[in-house]
């Protein structure tokens, strides 16, 4: 039953986080220290300024990062349908030219084959 609770970690919702604390952390810390209005609206002004550059640099990482994943998503997908389509074609090839004796024997090899593309496709 915890278990169908315990969200899995989401990097969204980490840096949705990280962000909230850092301009409540910055708010209290400009609004406990003794300071004439003045100053007040300048640091305000200096922190607004600060976060949003610091918000855009997030910004430009996590895209940088998504367009990298995705890259290399689209690279392994390429990968393992050219290794199913080499799978295919060799046990087609294979199964034209069996005699029923040898038809029990490929069935093994079938098996074998295909528990390799499984595996291939849970490491990756």
């Amino acid at each position: 039953m915890e278990n169908e609770v315990v969200k899995e970690f989401n990097g969204k919702e980490f840096v949705l986080g990280s962000i909230i604390g850092a301009i409540g952390g910055a708010l209290a810390a400009l609004f406990l220290a003794p300071k004439s209005g003045n100053e007040l609206r300048s640091d305000l002004n200096s922190g607004t300024v600060e976060l949003k550059h610091r918000a855009s640099d997030w910004k430009n990482k996590a895209y940088s990062k998504g367009s990298e994943w995705k890259d290399s998503a689209i690279d392994k997908g390429s990968e393992w349908k050219e290794k199913a389509a080499d799978s295919t074609t060799r046990l087609a090839q294979k199964a034209q030219k069996l005699t029923p004796a040898q038809e029990k024997e490929m069935d093994s090899d079938v098996r074998t084959e295909s528990a390799a593309t499984a595996d291939i496709a849970e490491h990756k």
